[in-house]
């Protein structure tokens, strides 16, 4: 997971340097919650749920 988020922030660092990405940049903070939000729920939906949920 920590390898995911070096990538995202290099990407985002990019935004430094490259003028089309600029945007990322700007709104770095929002693009990496709505990622991890989006990554969290499809593997929230993938998982079990705990013996102590599933009893009943």
């Amino acid at each position: 997971m920590t390898h995911l988020v070096e990538r995202a922030a290099v990407v985002a660092l990019m935004g430094l340097v490259v003028p089309p990405l600029r945007r990322l940049y700007d709104y770095a903070w929002f693009i990496g919650f709505g990622v991890l939000g989006a990554v969290y729920v499809l593997l929230m939906q993938r998982a079990e749920a705990p013996a102590w949920e599933a009893e009943g």
